[in-house]
C-alpha cells in the first residue's frame, strides 16, 4: 500500500512542470492581483491539506510530528479564513461579467503545489532509513529517457477549445491512462522532469547486492546530485522498489 502511494506521488510530481504550464494557459481574466494571490494561497493551503495525514505517518520524531501537527493547524485556519472571506471567488464557474472562472487555473496551482510538497516528503522519508554503502558500474545517465517522458505533456497544451465536459472528460482519461502506465512500471517512477528541476539527476547503474547465500548483481535507479561514474562508492537510501536515493 505504501508502495502505491509512493508511486501515486512521484506521478504526481512529475508533472508539476505541466501543471504550472496548464494554470498559465488558463489564467483568469479580470481579476485584481490580490484576488488571484488570496486564491493562490488557498489552493497552497489546500494542497497541504491533503498532505496532511501521510506527512503524519511519515515524520518520525516528536518535534517533527509537533511541527506536522501545527503546520496542519495553521493550514485548516487560513483555509476557514479564506473560504469565509470569499478567496475563492475567481474559481467560481459562473463568473461575474468581463471576467473569467479561474477554476482549472486553480486546480493546476494546487497539483503544482502538492507536487513540490510530496517531494519534500519523499526525500525527508528516505532519509528515515540508515544507509547503505555500494559500489557501482555500467552507470547510464537517463536524461534522454526523461526528454522522450516530456512527449506525454504535449497532448495538453494542444489548442482545445476550453468548455465542455467532452474536454474535461478527454483530459481525465489521458491523465488516468498516464497513471496505469507509470504506477505499473518500475522503469518509469524515476524518470521525473521535476527532479531534474530540483538539480537531481538519474542513473541506471549495476551493483552486487548482498542476499543469501550468495551476493548478486542487480540494476538499480539512482537518484543523485553527484555525476556518477563506473566504480564510484555511493551511499544509498531506498524510495521503493529498485530506485533509491544516492549521495
Amino acid at each position: 500500500m505504501w508502495a502505491l502511494a509512493r508511486r501515486t506521488g512521484l506521478f504526481v510530481v512529475s508533472y508539476v512542470p505541466l501543471a504550472v504550464m496548464f494554470a498559465m494557459l488558463r489564467w483568469p481574466r479580470g481579476w485584481s492581483a490580490s484576488q488571484l494571490l488570496k486564491a493562490g494561497v488557498l489552493m497552497v493551503v489546500f494542497a497541504a491539506l491533503l498532505l496532511f495525514l501521510p506527512a503524519l505517518i511519515a515524520v518520525t520524531g516528536q518535534t517533527a510530528r509537533w511541527v506536522v501537527r501545527g503546520a496542519g493547524a495553521l493550514a485548516v485556519g487560513v483555509a476557514v479564513l479564506g473560504i469565509l472571506s470569499g478567496w475563492l471567488a475567481p474559481m467560481a464557474l459562473d463568473a461575474p461579467r468581463h471576467k473569467s472562472t479561474g477554476l482549472v487555473a486553480g486546480i493546476a496551482l494546487l497539483f503544482a503545489a502538492l507536487g513540490v510538497l510530496i517531494v519534500g516528503l519523499l526525500l525527508y522519508n528516505a532519509r528515515r532509513v540508515g544507509e547503505v554503502e555500494w559500489t557501482i558500474s555500467d552507470t547510464r545517465e537517463q536524461g534522454a529517457a526523461v526528454a522522450g517522458y516530456l512527449a506525454s505533456y504535449l497532448l495538453p497544451l494542444l489548442a482545445i477549445q476550453p468548455g465542455g465536459w467532452r474536454v474535461a472528460a478527454a483530459y481525465g482519461i489521458y491523465l488516468a491512462i498516464l497513471y496505469i502506465v507509470y504506477v505499473n512500471s518500475d522503469s518509469l517512477v524515476l524518470i521525473n522532469p521535476t527532479l531534474y528541476c530540483f538539480g537531481y539527476r538519474i542513473y541506471e547503474a549495476e551493483t552486487i547486492v548482498s542476499t543469501t547465500p550468495q551476493p548478486a548483481k542487480q540494476r538499480v535507479f539512482l537518484l543523485t546530485k553527484r555525476r556518477l561514474s563506473p566504480n564510484d562508492k555511493v551511499n544509498v537510501l531506498p524510495l521503493g522498489g529498485d530506485n533509491h536515493l544516492a549521495s
